[in-house]
């Protein structure tokens, strides 16, 4: 059993080996392309009837937007919320949806200004709070004043109803429901179910009223590969890892930094990137008991090279990768002594390959938005060494599954 067992693994990662080999030769048989693509309409939105209209709950919604993106029917749309409360017991969040939708008009009074939209969106959520429980038959139960900080995906549909008012202004009112998947459920003390703020539980619901729009950019551009110079530079920087490092330096997700480079070869339509990425919860221990210590991760860094093939060009997007990633863990381990509570420093290194898939939309000719899925495989070092604790990384585990957003980056000329 233990042989089958073994042959297996084996296997999985004979496929992995000759998958990655494959694409990336696939990507370096690359292919001129003569294309021409029609700009769609960039829009910034936001959130009126959160602005103005809470007395204990604050509620900010900002949404990003671009229209038909894939295959001229389905659209992008980024839509970011941060709801607090004044009371210091309910839990708060923020959430970043990404949505795919699509558009149709409203054949109403024969007039083009209404419209619908529909589609399916995929929410990752940061949820704050005191761990506690809400109770139906007896009072309510707070198990810890010490905030806990939970990470949830969750799937859904949206539907939505809007108007054209001007030439580049609108307004919906969108209904968002879904179910979230990853992520623990029922662990915050909290008030009941809203909307807005409540997002503790394995359902979750949204309204969006009075969300305000503007677009941006819809004048159509023909775009041919050939007439641009081959070579091009670009710098891009994970803003989410930044901000959240910035604004919560102290909490179980630790202090985070990424960021890449890249060399773009335009008639070959290929971008070669080398990422670097760096974390440490130093920070979050200083505000751990010193007994309440465990072990576990402390710092992590990798940097790697990625493989990037535009089939379509690079301002329709859509890429496929295969990358290569060391990755370096420092850390403690328990001490095999049971007389002594004392920890063991210990250091990992491991090689990973993988493959994954992307879109990233240029703004203008220099500023662009990255969005990616990519998994792998460690194939050298050791594994699911470090004991979980409050900083459990999945930089430990033996797989690897990411998906990316809010990365922002500048293409350059040198």
């Amino acid at each position: 059993m233990h042989q089958k067992f073994k042959f297996k693994i084996i296997r999985s990662k004979s496929y992995l080996v000759v998958g990655f080999l494959i694409f990336s030769i696939m990507n370096l048989n690359s292919q001129n392309k003569i294309y021409e693509k029609y700009s769609q309409p960039v829009a910034f939105s936001a959130d009126l009837f959160r602005l103005v209209s809470y007395e204990d709950e604050r509620s900010l919604h900002f949404g990003l937007s671009k229209s038909n993106y894939i295959m001229n029917y389905v659209g992008l749309e980024l839509d970011y919320y941060n709801n607090k409360n004044d009371n210091e017991l309910h839990p708060y969040n923020q959430i970043l949806d990404i949505n795919f939708c699509y558009k149709a008009e409203l054949p109403i009074f024969n007039r083009k200004q209404f419209y619908a939209t529909g589609g399916f969106f995929l929410r990752n959520t940061y949820l704050v709070g005191l761990p506690g429980k809400n109770r139906a038959d007896g009072p309510p139960i707070i198990y810890s004043y010490k905030e806990k900080v939970i990470y949830k995906m969750g799937i859904g549909n949206t539907i939505g109803f809007g108007l054209n008012i001007h030439k580049n202004i609108y307004f919906e009112n969108n209904i968002k429901f879904g179910v979230y998947f990853i992520g623990e459920n029922d662990q915050l003390y909290g008030p009941q179910f809203s909307g807005f703020s409540d997002q503790d539980a394995l359902f979750f619901f949204a309204i969006d009223i009075l969300k305000f729009g503007c677009k941006f950019g819809s004048i159509p551009t023909k775009v041919n590969i050939l007439d641009m110079e081959d070579f091009s530079f670009g710098v891009s920087l994970n803003s989410f890892r930044l901000l959240h490092s910035i604004l919560y330096p102290n909490s179980d997700y630790g202090i985070s930094y990424s960021f890449s480079l890249s060399l773009y070869s335009h008639k070959q339509n290929l971008e070669l990137e080398l990422p670097v990425y760096f974390k440490n919860y130093e920070k979050a221990l200083l505000d751990i008991e010193e007994n309440d210590i465990e072990p576990g991760v402390r710092k992590v860094s990798h940097f790697g090279i990625s493989l990037k093939k535009y089939f379509y060009g690079f301002d329709f997007g859509t890429y496929l990768s295969s990358f290569i990633r060391y990755c370096y863990i420092e850390g403690d381990l328990e001490d095999d002594n049971p007389y002594t509570n004392d920890f063991v420093e210990h250091n990992e290194n491991k090689i990973a390959i993988g493959l994954g898939a992307g879109y990233k939309y240029f703004l203008n000719e220099n500023w662009y938005l990255d969005f990616y899925l990519q998994a792998g495989k460690y194939l050298i070092g050791n594994s699911d060494i470090f004991p979980s604790n409050n900083f459990d990384d999945y930089s430990d585990y033996s797989y690897i599954l990411e998906i990316g957003s809010l990365k922002i980056g500048y293409k350059f000329r040198l």
